[in-house]
């Protein structure tokens, strides 16, 4: 129960971007704290429960790799852009300096 409430609490708070990153590090330390036996009772559920959190879990999976591609190409093009103004004012300074 207790990761359940900490689990809204990152989902309320945390950036899309941030959330699968922040649920792991949640449930890593929440697993710290249970037996060294300890094994989830898997068992218990239904196929079909089976089958809908397999198809959560890849869908959160697909979501988080989008948003990490698409920062990616968002940073390559800031880069891009960056580089582009440094050379456009060194070819400004270039020409304030000769004329």
């Amino acid at each position: 129960r207790h990761l359940e409430t900490e689990v809204a609490l990152i989902a309320g708070q945390a950036r899309p971007e941030e959330l699968v990153p922040l649920l792991f590090k949640s449930a890593q330390q929440a697993a710290l704290a249970l037996p060294n036996d300890w094994q989830p009772s898997i068992q218990a559920l239904g196929e079909a429960r089976l089958q809908e959190l397999r198809q959560l879990s890849w869908d959160a999976s697909q979501a988080h790799l989008r948003s990490y591609k698409a920062r990616e190409i968002q940073e390559s093009h800031a880069k891009k852009v960056w580089q582009s103004l440094d050379r456009a004012t060194g070819l400004l300074q270039d020409s304030m300096l000769t004329a």
